[in-house]
């Protein structure tokens, strides 16, 4: 082997480095969606995850630190590769197949098994993978190189790959290639990594002494004058700093998921730039490492700068609406600005300078445990471990104990404070150790300064920018684990509208069309002859599905999943629409994952209702083949599934392949409108089975009155664009959407043109017809055509509003009411809106 000191060795290294960073945060960001599958996409569950990947980072820091030049690099990577691998499977396959099993025991006995699986399957992997920093730095014999800041350098490389490896994997590699072969590539990558390690032979090399000599030691010892502490520091230290960074992380998200659209691309760019400020923050230690004359006081100094950065972050991240998104409001119908821009201005104002200072901290650490004399292979794993389980506090008690009891602004005192008392302590220990009781006079004084705040406990809202932008009035706020939820009230006297939002997702409004779409939805299955005893509601909103559902006397239970089941606290505001049904006696609220809670239930529905987000804001996974298939698992023998269709923010092509992934599953699928909104509905039964008008006209007139759904069968029925046949025909050339390549959760960003909302409903309408083969035994069938050819003029004039044209829509308007005089629902719209 070529002597390592020379720096073309080096640059091996540093590629090593580079790539092991780049193949790790692929399958970091890989596994940290499948599992999100399979264990919940909540906050709780991510925090679970992110720690047990992180513990198992650091433990194998630790232990492979220990080992020093015993194991073998190429073997590592060998296993790694193995175990990453052979995890795709276990989260595919053998947790998903395991909760049938289990719940027949215990639904939380599931839950907790499922976490336990899943903490395993990616502990194991990350605790090799956190032997191949400390392994590499032995072989680079660190401990002899004080010249060029090599240690500094490799965590720099290391970690610029990973900003590169988790934004190809977030933006490039899933949304191509699919889940599968993402892994894949990473796994190769390892192994080539391996068979370069074995065939340099850089494992069969005598690593010589990773310790400093005697006469050095005391030789540094005497110029940087007392180091008899620097154990205790550097711990305390590195741990502060995993904790700080990764607390105010977990923290930011909970505002940046208020402030920002919810999409998969938005938060991996910020993850990303989390480690591209380490990067920065090793890569400017390296430079300045020459110059650095008190290991100590740098370190005094880069932590009160840590505190100062994170205060500021604080207060730029609490008024960011006004500061940075509406400013930038001209350029907010740039899809590219609203997701990318905004994101990495944030970035850069409020996560970088934070997670820098950590990055030059750490090799700042390692530089005064080594003046110490301590072997570098361990000192490393040592470190590493510190900085990890800080990183595994930090979210866990940020999510399960700070924002639950104080709020997301509030928490950012602690891990502020932990930081400031950090300072003040590696202050009294080495800088001014004659000073104690100064120092301890400082700490008391934050911690009761902190302990005010908390008492106190002043409101800070976090607040959608609509909220700035428009000056909506606040009539109910709350906070969460899971997220932010507000009811908003438009100041216009004239025409109030309610809007409640949770995060950045408006929930539904208490417009005409919102409510008469999510009515069907709820409505519909049982027009259809559905007889329904139990129903699963997911996605509660503002109860209005299901108070649809509730209003048919025949159903008796009624489960209800709700990611922020708070949300039933606030529906009475909507109790005109909701029909207070938050008080009906059958329902029952679940909080958490509307597919994690079908996982781990062995109950059987009549009827399945989906009223989810968007697609793209975040709940893509329940417009997917997969979770389709779960709902059918989950039905009776005649049981239906019906499920809101959004027709904005998505491109044609994306909106005909959900509907013939849900095809796919449901053969007996129809397609149907509601202003311009679309509906879902299929049925377990198999092969497309006639509507019966009779039935259909019976349950239309049973419902009860309600202003905001005109129950007209004729007009109910001519709201039917698709039938099967047509699907099978108009979606041959579509693409089924997977949870293995989710295509409109990596989406194109042309999803976000506003032509697409039109474009489509022009095509649905241009394609309309089957409703007449779809129905049987229709009493008039000339009065049908007036209603189905009004419907089609009705959605003429909403494609005129949604381009802009109001008097187009009220002109299709006067145009409906003169060709069908028997639809009131037309001169009621002509009135309200005009």
């Amino acid at each position: 082997m070529k002597d390592v000191n020379k720096p073309i060795a080096f640059y091996f290294f540093y590629l090593i480095a580079f790539l092991s960073g780049f193949a790790f945060l692929i399958f970091e960001v890989s596994w940290f969606r499948m599992l999100s599958l399979v264990v919940g996409s909540t906050s709780a569950a991510s925090a679970i995850v992110l720690s047990a990947y992180l513990s198992g980072l650091g433990v194998g820091a630790f232990y492979f630190g220990k080992k020093q030049s015993q194991f073998p690099l190429w073997f590592l990577y060998v296993i790694i590769a193995l175990v990453a691998f052979a995890s795709y499977f276990v989260v595919k396959t053998v947790i998903p197949d395991f909760y049938p099993w289990m719940a027949t025991f215990s639904p939380k006995l599931v839950n907790l098994t499922g976490y336990l699986i899943a903490v395993f399957t990616l502990f194991v992997p990350a605790f090799f993978m956190g032997g191949v920093f400390p392994l590499i730095a032995i072989r680079m014999q660190l401990a002899k190189e004080n010249k060029n800041s090599i240690l500094a350098k490799l965590y720099a490389f290391e970690t610029i790959g990973s900003v590169i490896g988790g934004l190809i994997a977030g933006f490039v590699l899933i949304k191509i290639f699919g889940q599968f072969y993402t892994i894949l590539l990473a796994t190769t990558v390892l192994l080539l990594l391996a068979v370069f390690a074995l065939v340099s032979k850089l494992n069969k090399s005598k690593i010589a002494s990773s310790k400093i000599s005697g006469d050095e030691v005391v030789q540094k010892i005497i110029r940087s004058k007392d180091y008899s502490n620097s154990w205790q520091i550097a711990v305390i230290a590195t741990f502060v700093c995993g904790f700080g960074v990764v607390s105010m992380q977990t923290i930011w998200f909970r505002f940046f998921k208020v402030y920002f659209v919810n999409t998969s691309y938005t938060f991996a760019i910020i993850s990303s730039m989390v480690i591209l400020g380490l990067y920065l923050g090793s890569w400017f230690y390296s430079i300045v490492e020459n110059k650095i004359k008190n290991i100590s006081k740098t370190l005094f100094y880069a932590l009160v700068w840590m505190a100062i950065t994170a205060i500021i972050g604080v207060f730029i991240v609490v008024n960011l609406p006004s500061m940075v998104i509406i400013p930038l409001a001209v350029l907010q119908d740039d899809y590219l600005t609203r997701i990318v821009f905004i994101p990495l201005l944030t970035a850069l104002l409020v996560i970088i300078p934070l997670s820098a200072i950590s990055g030059f901290c750490l090799p700042l650490i390692w530089s005064l445990v080594a003046k110490s004399g301590a072997d570098i292979g361990e000192s490393t794993g040592k470190i590493l471990f510190a900085n990890s389980m800080g990183s595994v506090a930090g979210p866990l008690l940020a999510t399960f104990v700070f924002i639950p009891f104080f709020g997301s602004a509030l928490s950012a005192v602690f891990p502020i404070l932990l930081i400031i008392i950090a300072a003040l302590w590696v202050a009294k220990k080495s800088i001014f150790p004659n000073k104690k009781w100064q120092m301890n006079l400082f700490i008391a004084l934050f911690s009761v300064f902190a302990l005010t705040l908390v008492v106190l406990k002043p409101t800070v809202r976090i607040l959608p920018p609509s909220f700035d932008k428009y000056e909506k009035q606040i009539i109910a706020y709350g906070e969460t684990v899971e997220g932010t939820y507000v009811v908003g009230k438009e100041n216009d006297a004239n025409n109030p509208v309610i809007s409640t939002y949770v995060n950045n997702s408006s929930v539904i409004g208490s417009t005409y069309d919102a409510i008469k779409a999510v009515k069907m939805v709820g409505h519909i299955p049982f027009l259809m002859g559905l007889e329904c005893k139990k129903a699963l509601i997911v996605g509660f909103g503002i109860g209005v599905t299901t108070s649809a559902i509730a209003s048919h006397p025949k159903v008796e239970e009624i489960d209800c999943v709700e990611l922020i089941p708070e949300l039933q606290k606030v529906a009475h505001y909507y109790g005109e629409v909701n029909r207070e049904v938050y008080n009906d006696p059958r329902l029952k609220m679940h909080g958490g994952d509307g597919r994690h809670f079908l996982q781990t239930s062995n109950k059987k529905y009549d009827l399945i209702s989906s009223d989810p987000t968007h697609p793209i804001l975040g709940s893509g996974n329940i417009y997917t083949q997969e979770y389709f298939q779960l709902c059918k698992s989950h039905l009776t023998e005649n049981g239906m599934i019906s499920q809101y269709m959004p027709l904005h923010k998505l491109r044609l092509s994306d909106f005909l392949g959900v509907i013939k992934t849900f095809y796919s599953v449901f053969e007996d699928a129809t397609v149907w409108i509601g202003q311009y909104h679309a509906i879902l509905i299929g049925s377990k039964r198999g092969n497309s089975i006639p509507i019966d008008f009779q039935t259909w006209q019976k349950e239309a007139l049973n419902l009860p009155n309600d202003s905001y759904f005109y129950n007209n069968p004729y007009h109910l029925a001519s709201c039917l664009l698709l039938n099967s046949a047509q699907i099978e025909d108009l979606t041959a050339n579509s693409t089924i959407n997977s949870d293995d390549k989710s295509y409109v959760e990596f989406f194109s960003f042309d999803a976000f043109e506003s032509s697409n909302l039109p474009n489509n409903l022009i095509y649905l309408n241009q394609h309309r017809g089957g409703v007449s083969s779809a129905f049987v035994n229709v009493e008039n069938p000339a009065l049908f055509s007036k209603f189905i050819y009004g419907n089609q003029l009705l959605t003429e004039g909403v494609i005129e509003m949604l381009k802009g044209n109001n008097p187009g829509y009220k002109g299709a308007l006067q145009k409906a009411i003169k060709e069908n005089p028997d639809n009131q629902e037309f001169p009621f719209l002509l009135k309200l809106l005009f």
